[in-house]
């Protein structure tokens, strides 16, 4: 159950016009119907944004690796991307199990407030700190340098390490890159293994 045009988002309707709407939406359904919701293509830009964040906050994630917010749309996927498209804000689709989902990257998501920015949510709380999260594009500082390669030398896994730093320092670093990184120390340890000091 979505319940959405209520409190800011019935701003501009009027409560003569419009007290409560609610829609019925089943994402999981595997027919293409739209529900007859052609009409929110023509309702005031912060209606149609409510109603993305209700959906975002129903069936909406935050995706770590990708650094992105993904909402599952299906069966509305080409009404969902064309509310977005009025909205001037860009998207990628992608299908997976027959189920339509679309990303938004997470600086975007932030910006537009793709969570309910009036709740604190999980999801909401982690985009922001994905965003907020200090990067680094070329050379690593020292000190991270050196924890990734404790952290490897423990025996974390990539995705454990990139977590942990993002938790713990807030920094973001991204999992090829360690992936990498871990690659590199696993053939230089293999090679002092097959080339042991003093040998040929």
């Amino acid at each position: 159950m979505l319940a959405w045009l209520v409190g800011d988002a019935g701003k501009g309707f009027g409560s003569e016009r419009l007290h409560t709407a609610r829609i019925e939406i089943n994402l999981c359904r595997r027919h293409s119907e739209n529900l007859g919701l052609d009409w929110l293509l023509s309702a005031p830009p912060e209606c149609k944004m409510w109603f993305i964040r209700g959906l975002a906050d129903s069936d909406g994630s935050v995706h770590f690796r990708h650094k992105s917010a993904e909402i599952v749309t299906s069966p509305n996927t080409t009404l969902i991307r064309d509310i977005l498209a009025s909205l001037h804000v860009h998207n990628v689709l992608d299908f997976s199990k027959g189920c339509g989902r679309i990303s938004i990257s997470g600086q975007t998501a932030a910006e537009i407030q793709i969570f309910n920015p009036r709740i604190l949510t999980h999801r909401r709380k982690l985009l922001e700190k994905l965003v907020r999260a200090e990067t680094f594009q070329r050379r690593w500082p020292a000190w991270l340098e050196s924890r990734v390669q404790r952290m490897l030398c423990e025996g974390l896994s990539p995705p454990a390490v990139a977590r942990r730093i993002f938790n713990e320092d807030e920094v973001y670093i991204k999992m090829a890159t360690v992936i990498r990184k871990r690659r590199l120390m696993l053939e230089k340890s293999h090679g002092r293994d097959t080339h042991p000091q003093g040998g040929i």
